[in-house]
């Protein structure tokens, strides 16, 4: 792992400017920005890439600027066409290590590259897990007096990881990355002393556990702890306002989102929340979860039919093994087969009396056949094809909904 610098050489005739450092009072006076970047990041190598016509109008001018430093030329095409891109792509990466802390200096680069180093940064970042320390930019164009602002672009290129973290929420109705961005947010603001003890974002990280919280019961079906963060999370929501506008604009846009989302899942009755989740996870592509948690549904069902309470486990599992056996005894009537399962006597007579005992049975047989096949990973003689397993999950799910 090395800290480096990678910038990119033009044609220009650079001239003997003043460049004020981000964050800092330092200025560096010279006629390539990079050595203003070096100055700021101290890289154990700096990476300048040039096309031919670059290096020989600047090169030599900028090997003698950064004798000081570990400079490495490197060639490129003039990236006028996109074979030419993919090319200067293909080099970027070559020359970039797992876990390396990388600054990009953008400022000579050729008028495409900017939007290119934004988009491959990001790529790289999570295909090399490399870190992004900063995008600079010499804005010559927004020079006061004689000295030229520096300006770190990178806060911008972590738009794409908004862009991430929402579609992964908005398809899957995960939002532990939003959760880990508002963490990574607030801290950064602390640690660059932006906060102050009146207007820190206090409550974004409040945000972010609730977020995280409520996505991990999801993750694991645990649908008695979900209504809590569940209903903690309308709070945070409306209280947090006022900090995303300033730490973390691209939540502002999603607020809403967030809370129709999850709204759906806070409801009174816990056998109609249990049923919500149910749907919630088929139309989030969670099918596992849907199954699984459609099985325990039909027992909560059956205990609420026979006035025992669901959450208890001991008379829970004696409501199950009636439902088992009830409807194993009604698959058997079609096949003639004996069933012989003990269960409580006196509670079996109470569920096979229930005008929806059949129903409820019919349901239990197809769904606990898919939750059994799901649960061992098709390890059994009759697995089918993942397919067939879907369609019939998404099948059985639509039947309860009619219940």
């Amino acid at each position: 792992m090395k800290k480096k610098l990678i910038s990119f050489l033009g044609i220009n005739k650079y001239e003997e400017t003043t460049y004020k450092l981000p964050l800092s009072d330092q200025s560096v006076k010279t006629r390539f920005f990079v050595e203003a970047a070096a100055e700021y990041c101290s890289p154990d190598e700096i990476l300048v890439f040039a096309t031919k016509e670059a290096k020989d109008k600047n090169g030599n001018k900028l090997i003698q600027t950064l004798t000081k430093y570990h400079l490495q030329l490197v060639d490129i095409p003039p990236g006028k066409n996109e074979d030419e891109l993919w090319k200067i792509f293909e080099l970027l990466v070559s020359k970039l290590n797992e876990r390396d802390e990388v600054y990009f200096d953008i400022t000579h680069s050729f008028r495409s590259i900017p939007i290119f180093v934004l988009l491959a940064s990001e790529f790289l970042r999570v295909a090399k897990s490399i870190e992004v320390k900063g995008i600079l930019y010499g804005a010559f164009e927004a020079k006061e007096g004689e000295i030229v602002p520096t300006f770190d672009l990178s806060p911008f290129a972590e738009m794409l990881n908004w862009v991430t973290a929402t579609d992964i929420f908005i398809k899957y109705g995960d939002s532990i990355e939003l959760a880990n961005i508002l963490s990574k947010l607030k801290n950064k603001a602390w640690r660059e002393r932006k906060g102050t003890s009146e207007n820190s974002p206090r409550k974004m990280e409040r945000l972010a556990n609730t977020l995280e919280n409520l996505s991990r019961c999801l993750r694991l079906m645990r649908p008695l702890e979900i209504k809590s963060p569940a209903e903690l999370l309308e709070k945070n929501l409306e209280e947090v306002k006022e900090e995303t506008a300033v730490w973390a604009k691209p939540f502002t846009v999603l607020l809403t989102k967030v809370k129709q989302k999850y709204d759906e899942l806070v409801v009174p009755s816990p056998l109609e929340a249990q049923r919500r989740l149910i749907f919630w996870y088929e139309e989030h592509g969670h099918l596992v979860q849907a199954i699984a948690l459609a099985r325990e549904w039909i027992v909560s069902l059956a205990c609420e039919l026979t006035n025992i309470p669901s959450d208890e486990v001991k008379e829970r599992g004696k409501v199950e093994k009636v439902v088992n056996r009830f409807a194993i005894e009604q698959r058997n009537k079609k096949t003639g087969s004996d069933t012989n399962i003990p269960c409580d006597e006196k509670l079996y007579e109470a569920f096979s009396n229930l005008p929806q005992a059949k129903e409820i049975a019919s349901l239990w047989n197809e769904i606990s056949d898919l939750r059994n096949n799901v649960s061992h990973c098709g390890m059994r003689q009759d697995r089918g094809e993942a397919e067939g397993i879907e369609k019939q999950i998404k099948k059985a799910i639509k039947k309860l909904r009619k219940v």
